[in-house]
């Protein structure tokens, strides 16, 4: 799947604002922020290296993989996807 590259000059200043700020994502940031943390009940303390909590590593691992399997995400999707988080990304840094 190609996907189409958003302008280079907006992606820098986006960045530009939000390393500026401290901010930095990392993958379970975005679990989070995107809501789907809350929808299989994970918390901000579950570990999910623990054993403790390898049904919850299992059900977003199975997410994860059903959701790409089922190719879901069409090539016309991931630019407005892009944006989208473009825009959730630069409010956070202002």
């Amino acid at each position: 799947m190609k996907v189409k590259q958003i302008n280079s000059a907006v992606l820098q200043l986006v960045q530009n604002k939000y390393h500026a700020k401290g901010i930095y994502y990392q993958i379970g940031d975005i679990v989070f922020e995107a809501g789907i943390a809350k929808i299989f009940d994970i918390h901000p303390e579950d570990n999910l290296d623990s054993t403790d909590n390898i049904y919850k590593k299992a059900l977003l691992l199975g997410f994860f993989t059903e959701a790409a399997k089922r190719e879901l995400f069409q090539p016309k999707d991931i630019e407005r996807w892009q944006l989208i988080g473009l825009k959730l990304i630069e409010g956070a840094a202002e």
